[in-house]
């Protein structure tokens, strides 16, 4: 089913439950993917930052998410910390989308940087 099509993880529910084989498995055939996930904090999801973005908040939470193997996804309020924009805001006038961007798809993905979008 995922073949050669754009996955978003996480889209329902919390990706890192599924089983990391499933996970590779997944991201071996798809065309692109997204993922996110909260419990990138727990020992058992430590793998998972191979796919997946930590979902924090500010930059003491990006700088711990980076040292123990996640780029993050920074949901912010003052847009300051070291990432690039999201290419898919409304701070960034949409100039794409998720499928297209593809650049929250963990460190195996298409970025190097981490992403940054202000809360809404």
């Amino acid at each position: 089913m995922s073949y050669n099509t754009y996955v978003r993880f996480g889209t329902y529910g919390e990706p890192s439950l599924l089983p990391k084989a499933l996970v590779e498995s997944i991201t071996w055939v798809a065309d692109g993917w997204t993922g996110y996930t909260h419990q990138w904090e727990k020992k058992w999801a430590n793998d998972f930052g191979k796919w997946f973005m930590a979902s924090t908040h500010d930059e003491k939470e990006q700088r711990k998410a980076r040292s123990i193997g996640y780029r993050s996804f920074v949901a912010t309020t003052i847009g300051t910390e070291k990432a690039v924009s999201c290419p898919a805001s409304k701070e960034m006038d949409y100039k794409s989308n998720c499928a297209k961007c593809g650049l929250c798809s963990g460190l195996l993905g298409k970025g190097t940087k981490d992403v940054k979008i202000l809360q809404h």
